[in-house]
């Protein structure tokens, strides 16, 4: 179980108001962002088990499907 985010995360939440704000105003890259999630992995994984189980308690969510999203596309001027 792990927490993916794409690549241009980093761009995306520079131009996302709400992002901005809840990050308090910083615009991290995508490197700050990798290591952050790979120094606290243990934690990400509590917070978002927390979160789910929230969501069950409130009947946000039925538990019985479950999202994953593994994308993987190959850039144009990649050789094979």
């Amino acid at each position: 179980m792990g927490l993916r985010l794409p690549e241009n995360w980093s761009e995306k939440s520079i131009t996302i108001f709400s992002f901005i704000w809840l990050m308090g105003g910083l615009k991290p890259d995508h490197k700050t962002i990798a290591e952050f999630r790979r120094k606290n992995k243990r934690a990400l994984k509590n917070i978002l088990r927390q979160c789910a189980r929230m969501c069950l308690k409130l009947d946000l969510i039925a538990g019985n499907v479950l999202f994953v999203d593994g994308t993987k596309i190959r850039a144009n001027g990649v050789p094979r």
